[in-house]
Parts: structure tokens; C-alpha cells; sequence
């Protein structure tokens, strides 16, 4: 999308390789959906920050936001099912109430959010945000999977683009009923300044089968304006 849709130059790296780059050579990293926990220690984690602390843009998206965040490089949180934290212990099932409720008892103590197989859903923006450039403050969000991320607080960042309430926010497609009060007003766009630079984190792949435009807009605006701010 990158080089044949909008003709910029890139340069594709492992993600086992990254260590052996020099960072300096770049002005923005793109990491696509995937897990880098496996591939990015701790002591290329502290070179990403300091890359971003010197001018450097990093975007993520979709699981790469969520190694992101479990990681400690983006200053939020991927949610369970009910809005508890990842990596926090799950309350045991414990009821003295006889009859039981029988579906509460066999319900998992840890589970991911509700699935959502596939939508598009409304999508409130920032205006005045640079990242939310080109719009008019409301687009269509392709959702699709189990993640969820808390907001980003005030001290440490800006929610640039957030999921619309419960009540308005299907715009086609499906969302469970259940899984709507946990989407409703969730970020899916978060900018977070470092030093000089910045992290830029997608909850979903905006680039979607390079059909999604409205969210690429949004992905090519990180990748333009991002070096320059």
C-alpha cells in the first residue's frame, strides 16, 4: 500500500533482524499485525524508545498494539472480558446463592472480549489533531476480532479517534449485543508523544485488505505528518 498506492520509498526488515539495523537511518517504523514478543527483547525495546525519544514515529496496529501495550511501550492496556487489565489475576467464581445460575458457574474465570466476526462501526475523531487531518470527525471503523484497549490518560496521551456509544455504533455488519457495552466509546486511534518522537497505535490493521480508506487516511497521515511533529 505504501509503495504502489502512494509511491513512498520503504525498506522491509525482519523483525529477528531489526537488531542489526541502524535506526538512525530511518524517520518512521511501521510494525504490521503480529506478535514481536518473541523477536524484541528488552534491549531492543530500550533502543525503540530512545529512537522515538530522538524524533523517531513508530506505528503499530491491531496485535501489534497489543504487544505494544503488554510490553510497556505504549502507556495502555489490552482488556479481558469485562474490562480487566491483561495480565491481572481473574476473581475466582465463588456463590453461596442456591439454585446456582447455572451459565454464570461454567463461564471462565479469563476470558478475551466478546468476539466481534466482522463490522464496520462509527468512529468519532479528534479534530483537532493533526493525525485526524482530511476528515470531517467521523468514519467507518473495520472491527473484527477480540481486541480492546483501555484509554489513554491525559499525562500520556491523546485518544485521537474512539469508538462511538453503544447506541450508535453499528454502522453494518454484526456486533454482538454483548460486546457492544465494552466497545462503546474505547479508543481506536492513540497518539502518545516520546522525547521528540512518538508512538502511533491502531486498535485494528487500518490498511485492511487495502480497501479500508478511511482508516488509511488516518495510517498515511502517521506515516507523512508524524516525522514532522
Amino acid at each position: 500500500m505504501l509503495e504502489q498506492r502512494y509511491g513512498q520509498r520503504t525498506t522491509a526488515v525482519r523483525a529477528s533482524s531489526l537488531g542489526r539495523v541502524d535506526l538512525s537511518d530511518f524517520d518512521v517504523l511501521v510494525f504490521p499485525s503480529g506478535n514481536y514478543g518473541g523477536v524484541v527483547g528488552d534491549g531492543m525495546r530500550d533502543e525503540l524508545r530512545a529512537w522515538m525519544g530522538d524524533g523517531g514515529t513508530m506505528i503499530t496496529m491491531a496485535e501489534s498494539t497489543r504487544w505494544a501495550a503488554n510490553s510497556g511501550l505504549l502507556a495502555t492496556t489490552a482488556e479481558r472480558r469485562g474490562g480487566r487489565e491483561e495480565g491481572d489475576e481473574p476473581p475466582d467464581y465463588q456463590s453461596t446463592d442456591q439454585p446456582i445460575d447455572f451459565l454464570e458457574a461454567i463461564a471462565p474465570n479469563d476470558e478475551a472480549p466478546e468476539q466481534t466476526p466482522g463490522a464496520v462501526v462509527r468512529g468519532l475523531l479528534d479534530t483537532g489533531h493533526w493525525l485526524a487531518s482530511g476528515t470531517d470527525g467521523e468514519i467507518g471503523v473495520l472491527v473484527e476480532g477480540t481486541r480492546i484497549f483501555s484509554p489513554i490518560t491525559l499525562d500520556r496521551g491523546t485518544n485521537v479517534g474512539r469508538y462511538a456509544e453503544a447506541a450508535d455504533l453499528v454502522m453494518g455488519g454484526i456486533v454482538w449485543e454483548d460486546a457492544k457495552p465494552q466497545l462503546a466509546s474505547k479508543p481506536f486511534l492513540v497518539h502518545q508523544p516520546i522525547g521528540s518522537g512518538q508512538l502511533i497505535a491502531f486498535a485494528e490493521d487500518p490498511n485492511y485488505r487495502a480497501y479500508a480508506e478511511a482508516t488509511q487516511l488516518l495510517f498515511i497521515n502517521a506515516v507523512l505528518l508524524g516525522p514532522g511533529r
